[in-house]
């Protein structure tokens, strides 16, 4: 993204529940030029919109942070149990908890949201989610081989 100019953007989420309310605001440095576009009123900023899927993943971010959930570790996370979730941003929630608690690699992560790995590696940097950089052990990388096998058939079909 060479020529891009980079602004700070923010996102205010607010969750209410039982009368109880949690506000958490993500600040992320952002391309311009990519998924986001800010609109103004007289010289006054209003409303930055930006892409579904980083909205969701933000979304997911906040919902993490918020409740930090608690997962049996090595369990990873397969295809039924996202499935079963009553919506999207239930689906991102439970798939990035696992990402971010280290329970399942990025390919995972973007086969279970049926995003391209590239894109989601992409859309992380860009909103500041971090990255784990290669496999953490050989089972790891097996998965990362396996899961790569099974897009490439997939795209294949």
């Amino acid at each position: 993204m060479r020529g891009c100019r980079y602004c700070w953007s923010a996102l205010l989420i607010r969750f209410n529940c039982s009368g109880f309310s949690v506000e958490h605001k993500f600040y992320f440095l952002a391309p311009t030029c990519a998924r986001q576009r800010l609109i103004e009123h007289h010289g006054q900023s209003e409303v930055v919109v930006i892409d579904i899927a980083d909205y969701h993943i933000l979304r997911a971010l906040a919902h993490y942070y918020a409740h930090l959930p608690q997962m049996e570790t090595g369990r990873g996370l397969n295809d039924k149990t996202v499935a079963a979730q009553s919506s999207l941003q239930a689906q991102y929630d439970l798939i990035l908890a696992h990402y971010l608690a280290e329970e399942i690699s990025l390919g995972r992560a973007a086969e279970l949201l049926g995003l391209p790995w590239l894109d989601l590696r992409t859309r992380f940097l860009h909103l500041g989610v971090p990255l784990r950089v290669g496999p953490a052990d050989l089972a790891e990388a097996q998965e990362e081989v396996a899961n790569l096998a099974t897009w490439l058939d997939n795209r294949q079909s």
